[in-house]
């Protein structure tokens, strides 16, 4: 129900979800999160709020799979030189958190 809520239409609730998730540690939640990212560019869905994609790094680096350590990077740095980084400070400043956490694991 809260992976469902990734794809909800309202912005609020997008982020309430991602919160949720991280602090439940739902590892099953990782590729919709990186979707909010805005990461998977191939999907259908991808999230235009910095509220949204900054729940959706906090809640990757508090889940803990090293795996979204390569999807952070790619959304800090951005994506094989086609699209771009993240330019949004305090989404920037938590994808950087995410991936320090990561790296500590």
């Amino acid at each position: 129900m809260l992976i469902e809520a990734l794809k909800d239409g309202d912005s609020d609730v997008r982020g309430s979800a991602a919160n949720a998730l991280g602090k439940i540690g739902d590892k099953s939640a990782v590729p919709q999160l990186i979707e909010a990212l805005n990461f998977d560019h191939s999907t259908d869905f991808f999230d235009d709020s910095t509220e949204v994609r900054r729940a959706a790094a906090e809640a990757l680096g508090e889940i803990g799979d090293e795996s979204a350590i390569k999807p952070l990077k790619a959304r800090l740095d951005g994506f094989l030189g086609i699209f771009g980084g993240e330019k949004v400070g305090f989404v920037r400043a938590e994808i950087e958190g995410a991936i320090r956490k990561l790296e500590r694991n």
